[in-house]
């Protein structure tokens, strides 16, 4: 089976090398790296160039993610694809252990990333906590059942080109930034979704990401794009579910404690932002209260926990809100009470915490 990896880059010169040279050490042969320059201005083309025929060099003009991946994967020749984000490392073993617990009907097989800091340094923080139950049947009835399922970042997937072909070339007006997020999103529409323990790179988190908050500080910004990108996933993923003659609860992210938190930072934050304008604290909080109790892998004194978190999120002083979202939700900087308060939260998918193998 031949693997591609595509790496991803935009002006991360700085990490670059690294990403590159995890995805050429893996100890899997049947290997090929992809790297898509998507019109850098610092030493990145000068790094990709060093590499010569060890890679296939994509060098275009600056189009955002989206176009990245749509000529990546056009280049890729492998059965399997995974797209690396050029910040972030997979270890050695990652593609190895992907092919050995690979299913036939999988289109996708994700797996759990260390996070690591600017310089590398290990934050402590393995994610996400997949459920020791977490079968593909499971995350069918979640996806369908509430429009999202544990899922990772791009670099913890790896996906069946026999999937991808249904998608690609993904619409850049459409699905306007975060590929990953897309692909993610669609595939229990297409097929089985697996979940391995194993830790199989890492994530790096640097003050830059699209996402994901390090604890320099609380930024609203991020929260703002996801809950708008939610909509338009959420509205993809229903017409492609009619489509295919697949019933999915409409605007499922409802139920989900995630949008439900986000929803209320953005009603505190940034109200005239956000892309619900009649949102209230009050019904926001009471539907974060029974979305705890509905939605899968929280545990009782999660429930709780949760519901507690959306009443201080609702009607809390703003400077308690920051503070606690600071020390308990940042991707790095967690203390170790924040981390176990955050594991009871999550009950049955905090334990598989503790069983796991870095490759």
């Amino acid at each position: 089976m031949l693997f591609t990896i595509v790496i991803i880059n935009h002006n991360y010169g700085r990490f670059l090398t690294k990403a590159i040279d995890s995805a050429l050490a893996q100890s899997y042969s049947s290997l090929e790296v992809v790297v898509v320059d998507d019109g850098s201005t610092d030493m990145s083309r000068d790094i990709i160039a060093s590499y010569g025929n060890r890679i296939v060099p994509i060098l275009k003009e600056a189009g955002g993610h989206v176009s990245a991946a749509n000529f990546g994967y056009a280049a890729a020749k492998g059965e399997f694809i995974i797209f690396l984000d050029s910040d972030d490392i997979l270890y050695k073993d990652c593609i190895q252990t992907v092919a050995a617990n690979w299913r036939n009907g999988d289109v996708k097989l994700q797996y759990r990333l260390d996070t690591i800091n600017c310089d590398g340094v290990d934050q402590h923080m393995i994610f996400p906590f997949f459920a020791i139950d977490l079968s593909p049947e499971t995350i069918r009835h979640q996806s369908y059942q509430f429009g999202i399922y544990p899922w990772t970042v791009s670099s913890g997937n790896a996906f069946s080109s026999a999937y991808l072909d249904a998608l690609f070339p993904i619409d850049e007006a459409e699905i306007y930034r975060s590929p990953d997020g897309y692909l993610s999103k669609m595939a229990p529409l297409f097929g089985d979704v697996r979940s391995i323990q194993d830790v199989l790179g890492a994530y790096r988190v640097h003050g830059a990401n699209a996402w994901a908050q390090d604890k320099a500080g609380f930024r609203i910004e991020p929260i703002i794009r996801w809950l708008n990108f939610d909509r338009v996933l959420q509205t993809k993923f229903e017409s492609l579910a009619q489509m295919r003659g697949i019933s999915v609860v409409a605007g499922g992210n409802l139920s989900s404690t995630q949008q439900i938190e986000y929803r209320l930072l953005a009603f505190r934050f940034a109200a005239d932002q956000s892309p619900y304008k009649n949102d209230k604290a009050i019904s926001l909080v009471i539907a974060g209260s029974q979305a705890t109790f509905r939605f899968p892998n929280i545990s009782f004194p999660g429930c709780i926990m949760w519901s507690i978190w959306f009443f201080v999120l609702g009607i809390g002083p703003k400077f308690l809100v920051r503070w606690i979202y600071a020390a308990a939700r940042m991707q790095t900087g967690r203390s170790r009470v924040s981390r176990l308060l955050v594991e009871i939260a999550r009950g049955p998918a905090a334990r598989s915490s503790y069983q796991f193998s870095r490759r």
